[in-house]
């Protein structure tokens, strides 16, 4: 050590890389909006490619995305994060404004309504309606014959169709079952209400006014909602399928991001007390929705969501009113800088 033993101007350099050394910068946490990811809730990201999958990328709204990959591309390794959203009041968890993307599916209960005219073997004709549910019970059919040498022609105003059937010089019905069966089908207004039939080849009398009958709407069998809030789960749709193994009892289920297949379950059943019923199937192993049974207790092949490309909607970010509260949240309700971290697993 210099001794400072006759006046002068002395420079003495202290090496402090050491003690910098000691600091660590490999672990870091960060509250801020996210695309997607859970809500108050940190989650561990040891990379950049996993903070991608778990809470989405880049984002206007927000400079979160930007802070972790800078912290990665300096070398940091452990990153905490946790997501935040607007809350109506901070001292309750539940008054969060985001909102979870969800689609309700339809059991396949649904039945067309449906009318026959005529007799069986002369000029019967069934007449169903193009839409199952109820709302084919409100079509009517009316078949009638007037005047003589009259063509053959069909009007519809609304849900009401009239067959004005051909006749003869004596003012007698002249056309047969399957002239009004192809009348229909030409007619782009009926045939979009009804799809008419008939096995017969009489000819086809009056028949006054009828309504379709028997129409029965699908009921709500399957809510799918994306895994977490955020406008993201609107680019998620379900597919439903008949099942691979059992195609009359079971259904196999496909998800979709952004048009592209990113999981699929397949031989779930409406069972609740089957192995593979699609609540035990799909949540907690979904990275992407989950589902919720509306008709417990049921579990028959009609219970089934009907097939068909469903797409999620309905989601909200919960950014609107962002304010500093809701990044500093409240102690007692455990939100943001305040939320304990995740518990570490031992062995």
């Amino acid at each position: 050590m210099a001794t400072y033993l006759s006046p002068g101007v002395y420079t003495r350099e202290i090496d402090f890389s050491y003690y910098v050394k000691q600091i660590s910068t490999s672990s870091c946490g960060m509250v801020g909006v996210a695309e997607r990811g859970p809500i108050n809730k940190p989650v561990l990201v040891t990379s950049w490619e996993q903070f991608i999958n778990k809470f989405g990328s880049y984002l206007q709204a927000g400079y979160l995305a930007y802070a972790a990959r800078a912290f990665f591309d300096n070398g940091g390794s452990v990153l905490y994060v946790n997501r935040i959203a607007h809350l109506t009041d901070p001292t309750d968890k539940s008054s969060l404004t985001a909102v979870k993307s969800s689609v309700t599916l339809k059991d396949r209960r649904a039945v067309a309504a449906m009318l026959e005219t005529g007799t069986a073997g002369t000029d019967r004709i069934t007449w169903l309606a193009r839409q199952a549910g109820v709302d084919g019970n409100g079509i009517s059919v009316e078949l009638v014959a007037s005047g003589t040498d009259t063509p053959l022609s069909v009007d519809v105003t609304g849900q009401a169709i009239t067959v004005n059937l051909a006749t003869d010089s004596a003012g007698d019905p002249a056309a047969i079952a399957d002239q009004v069966v192809v009348a229909i089908a030409e007619k782009p207004e009926a045939d979009a209400l009804v799809q008419a039939t008939t096995e017969d080849t009489g000819i086809v009398q009056p028949a006054t006014s009828a309504n379709l009958a028997g129409g029965q709407d699908a009921q709500d069998t399957l809510r799918a909602l994306a895994i977490n809030e955020g406008v993201w789960g609107d680019r998620l749709s379900v597919q439903i399928e008949d099942g691979t193994l059992d195609p009359a009892t079971g259904f196999n289920l496909v998800i979709r991001y952004k048009d592209e297949v990113v999981e699929v379950f397949k031989d779930l059943s409406m069972d609740e007390s089957a192995s593979n019923h699609v609540e035990l199937a799909i949540n907690e192993r979904s990275e992407f929705i989950s589902v919720e049974d509306l008709g417990p207790l049921s579990g028959t092949p009609d219970d089934r969501p009907a097939t068909g490309g469903f797409s999620l909607s309905g989601g909200d970010d919960g950014l609107v009113n962002l304010n500093d509260i809701d990044y500093i949240g409240d102690p007692s309700q455990h939100v943001t800088i305040h939320t304990p971290p995740p518990t570490p697993l031992t062995y």
